[in-house]
């Protein structure tokens, strides 16, 4: 009867239209969760049935145009946000939404306000265009996006350039910084005020760089929320989260469905290519996309995600974390002394299952000392304290 069931709704709930796409989410959620069906379907012998519908290709719905630049008051200085990543992925990418949404609002606590965003140089031109009255600065969120000479990263620093160029301020903020070319440097060297977020970006710099070292500014946001907000009682022993890189990603998925794990994946094409990898080789684990009260539904994360790290951190929740596509996570756990007990190594990534788990327990072990929580969370502190003063520093651009 369930096999039935599940496949007419499989018919029935057609991706084009936005009633089948919430439609074959919420079954697939109710498939895979503590239900009825995932503790039946091993028991079928005959006709059984996944513990997810199938995936399939999905149409985009098309999205009402946004005004390039805001109204200004004249009363307050302006800025224009660079790189803003969290609508990259549609808003739906926790780090990086929790990322821009920190910088947004300590700039607005500051008596600044916000012209506009770009994400290419397009927009930005187009922003400069339309906008009622030149704003005092420009503010490019570094993020993960300044490594390796990427395109958009020039692209970017490029833009900075011009804004100097137009009579603006410049602050770059929140970034990693890793094997870029001399003229991406000297592009940097026109910003007003630098902060990199860790030790790591900073000597990938010449010596004696006019930077300075602020750790991420999602910090703040996800240690006001986690520490001050009311959860439910986690539901798992361990969760588990995917990676940039992947390779990572399926040694992490495998992990999951051995133990069965949930595991979770952040939007875009990880989500999907991950859900089309479980359901090409059957596999009873279905990724669902990470949200913020699922961070507390577990007791335990291992992740590849550098957000995820920071957003268990905050919550106070043992974390294991591998390496990304730069060394972000192990410049940030190396300045917080936290890497021994955070840390794995790329080894246990061919590991047998036991030899991983085993290798979890030990390290959330370590964690759930008094002395690593003290450690981590004066790190913390510290850290949002630091990430308040830079804030003070870039409004003072404005002024």
């Amino acid at each position: 009867m369930p096999f039935n069931l599940l496949g007419r709704l499989n018919r029935t709930l057609q991706p084009d239209t936005l009633v089948g796409l919430i439609g074959r989410e919420l079954i697939s959620r109710a498939l895979s969760g503590n239900t009825v069906f995932t503790r039946l379907a091993p028991l079928q012998t005959k006709n059984s049935w996944n513990t997810f519908l199938p995936p399939v290709s999905t149409l985009r719905q098309p999205r009402i145009p946004e005004p390039i630049a805001a109204a200004a008051d004249p009363d307050r200085p302006g800025y224009i946000l660079l790189n803003d990543t969290g609508r990259l992925s549609g808003g739906f990418h926790l780090g990086t939404l929790f990322a821009c949404s920190g910088i947004r609002q300590s700039l607005t606590d500051r008596g600044l306000q916000e012209i506009g965003w770009a994400n290419d140089r397009a927009r930005f031109d187009a922003l400069l265009e339309s906008a009622t009255q030149q704003p005092e600065l420009v503010v490019l969120n570094g993020e993960g996006t300044m490594h390796h000479g990427a395109r958009r990263a020039d692209e970017l620093l490029s833009m900075c350039v011009h804004a100097k160029e137009k009579g603006m301020n410049v602050a770059v903020i929140n970034s990693v910084w890793e094997e870029n070319p001399g003229a991406m440097v000297q592009a940097l060297r026109q910003a007003d005020l630098i902060h990199v977020r860790d030790n790591f970006s900073l000597k990938s710099l010449p010596e004696k760089f006019p930077a300075k070292v602020t750790p991420d500014v999602s910090i703040k946001p996800f240690l006001n929320i986690m520490r001050k907000g009311k959860f439910p009682p986690p539901q798992y022993k361990i969760a588990v989260m995917d990676s940039v890189l992947p390779k990572v990603s399926t040694a992490l998925l495998d992990f999951s469905e051995h133990g069965k794990f949930p595991f979770f994946a952040m939007p875009e094409g990880n989500l999907r290519n991950t859900r089309n990898t479980v359901a090409e080789r059957s596999g009873r684990i279905w990724p669902r996309l990470l949200q913020l009260t699922d961070v507390m539904m577990a007791q335990a994360w291992v992740t590849g995600r550098f957000h995820g790290l920071i957003a268990a951190l905050c919550a106070g929740l043992p974390v294991c974390v591998l390496s990304s596509n730069t060394a972000k996570i192990e410049g940030f756990l190396r300045d917080g002394a936290l890497t021994e007990a955070c840390f794995l190594e790329e080894d246990w990534l061919a590991a047998p299952a036991e030899m991983k788990r085993d290798e979890l327990e030990k390290r959330f072990k370590i964690q759930q000392t008094e002395a690593f929580i003290q450690r981590r969370d004066l790190y913390l502190q510290d850290a949002a304290a630091r990430i308040d003063l830079m804030f003070d520093n870039v409004a003072n651009l404005a002024v």
